[in-house]
């Protein structure tokens, strides 16, 4: 059987999620780079901590009532 097809494959798949995430993580590292856009996550710090907070408890109480 020759394995080069599933190789080549996989190795496309492999790089083509390495670039995206890398994009992704610089974009987002430009974003908050910027004055305004730390003033601006700075004063909705505590609200998005607060709603991420009570969704990981939901999480938590969803996966407890399930058992």
């Amino acid at each position: 059987m020759n394995y080069l097809p599933i190789l080549l494959f996989n190795g496309a798949v492999l790089v083509t999620i390495g670039v995206l995430s890398a994009g992704w993580y610089s974009c987002v590292a430009f974003l908050f780079a910027s004055p305004r856009a730390q003033r601006g996550y700075r004063r909705i710090r505590r609200p998005l901590d607060a709603l991420c907070g009570a969704a990981l408890v939901g999480l938590g109480a969803k996966l407890a009532a399930d058992r």
